[in-house]
């Protein structure tokens, strides 16, 4: 047995270099003398940015059994993250679109255990096996002047954004209004959360949903019997949530897109019976409101790799052995994932991590594939 403790504190710039840096763009401009071009800042940014810091403390066990046969690794750590960096967006009256702040600061905190062993090791058999799981607590615990802030904003079915940042909740959570499922002439309607008989974004939407798992987990397998070899990844995510931004498009008929037949077949009609309809009916109408009808469970467990191969035994040529090795093998990727997830792929972010994960907007899934191989050693 071995504890370990340990603690550290670091910089990071957190966004892209170079990307404060203050650039000056081009327009045209008429004046009464005719048409001139002008340069003027691209963005502003605050003077006093700072880099994020982070300070991370840990606790550790490393265990051994059986003459280092089982192995297993267990750590507890706390990591708070200041002075965030983050794009901000403004306003359109302050003239520009957006800027990066040092925001606040957020807290991480977790555990992770691994188990791995070299289960049987004869000359011709051999079973290793690795198991993982971990749990991360996510918590934004200071803002700057303790106000909200919004994520990307998604013009195509709605207006305005659909995650925020929030003291005492995980940094993007999905902030929407609650569906009330359709009204009497088969609209899509919302919940009046403060009941003053309006909708609005401040008062009547609420935090929904997390793109933040529970814990996530994986397991590996290894089998060898004399010249055969076979092993096979398994990976999951459980508790996380993704908001589908993909699935709209079959509430927003005046975008002019193809839709998929289900709604046809599924959707509210006039005069008949519509008790189970899934659908609103099909009519030109504008930009709905983002809700908790499009956030589902994506926890899923993926196939993620099978290899089976087979190593050739040594052979001579001449009284000389041409390889040391041949190996020839065979691998699915991807090839099988089981959730409830209604997309293509529950392992989505289309608009990448932190304040913007989980969003599904037509992002390509991962992709399925088989491939064969030959390994020669000389």
């Amino acid at each position: 047995m071995k504890l370990r403790l340990g603690y550290g504190s670091t910089g990071s710039t957190a966004i892209n270099p170079y990307s404060t840096q203050n650039l000056l763009v081009t327009g045209k401009t008429a004046t009464g003398n005719g048409n001139y071009t002008f340069y003027a800042p691209g963005r502003e940014f605050p003077e006093d940015l700072k880099w994020e810091t982070t300070s991370q403390w840990d606790f550790g066990v490393d265990v051994s059994f059986l003459n280092n046969t089982i192995r297993a690794n267990f750590d507890y750590y706390s990591k708070l993250t200041t002075n965030l960096l983050n794009t901000v967006y403004l306003p359109l009256s302050s003239g520009y679109s957006s800027t990066v702040q040092n925001i606040g600061s957020m807290s991480n905190k977790g555990v992770e255990l691994l188990i791995e062993g070299d289960i049987v090791q004869t000359k011709d058999f051999g079973f290793t096996a690795q198991f993982n799981i971990a749990h991360n607590k996510n918590t934004v615990e200071k803002l700057s002047d303790g106000l909200d802030m919004y994520g990307s904003t998604y013009n195509n079915f709605a207006s305005g954004s659909i995650t925020i940042i929030r003291e005492g909740s995980p940094i993007g959570s999905f902030y929407v209004y609650k569906d009330a499922g359709l009204n009497e002439k088969g609209s899509l309607s919302y919940e009046d959360l403060n009941e003053d008989g309006q909708l609005t974004d401040t008062e009547d939407r609420y935090i929904a949903g997390s793109p933040h798992p529970d814990f996530t987990y994986g397991l590996n397998m290894g089998f060898r019997y004399k010249q055969w070899e076979l092993s096979f990844l398994l990976q999951g995510s459980q508790g996380n949530d993704v908001f589908n931004l993909s699935e709209m498009r079959n509430y927003s008929y005046s975008q002019g897109m193809n839709i998929e037949k289900d709604v046809y077949y599924n959707s509210w009609r006039e005069g008949q019976d519509n008790t189970n309809a899934k659908y609103p009916r099909i009519e030109l109408v504008g930009p709905q409101k983002y809700s908790d009808r499009y956030i589902e469970d994506a926890s899923f467990l993926r196939l993620r790799n099978v290899l089976l191969g087979y190593n050739i035994p040594r052979f001579k040529f001449n009284d000389k052995y041409l390889f040391e090795r041949v190996r020839v093998y065979a691998s699915l990727q991807n090839y099988l994932t089981f959730t409830k997830y209604s997309g293509l792929d529950p392992e989505v972010s289309s608009k990448g991590g932190d304040i913007n994960a989980g969003i599904d907007h037509f992002t390509y899934p991962n992709s399925k594939s088989f491939s064969i191989g030959l390994n020669l050693t000389f």
